[in-house]
């Protein structure tokens, strides 16, 4: 028996601002919902837009970090939404990071 795909989980909130998600699990999920309410970045705000359904997680020691993104902690364990720099990893994608795992958000 062949599996289907699954269908790409995208969402466009305005010319240039298309997220695909389908490699975060509900808690990742959740936790980006909680970073992105906690930015000012065009970005974040497209992408809390688009998880409007989600229920956020509370964030301890939120802190922005102009034109990189924005950390916090979780149950005692770091989490980041934003540049590459911001999380420790070589990419020029947006980024969010929980814990040890680092995932690229398409958009």
């Amino acid at each position: 028996m062949n599996a289907w795909p699954r269908p790409q989980q995208s969402f466009s909130t305005k010319p240039g601002f298309n997220f695909e998600l389908n490699q975060l699990d509900a808690n990742e999920q959740a936790i980006a919902k909680a970073l992105a309410q906690a930015s000012s970045h065009p970005v974040s705000r497209a992408l809390d837009s688009y998880l409007s359904n989600i229920m956020p997680v509370t964030l301890d020691q939120i802190r922005e970090v102009p034109g990189q993104g924005i950390t916090a902690k979780y149950m005692g364990s770091d989490v980041a939404l934003g540049s590459g720099h911001l999380v420790g990893e070589p990419s020029i994608g947006f980024l969010l990071k929980s814990g040890s795992h680092v995932k690229e958000l398409t958009y």
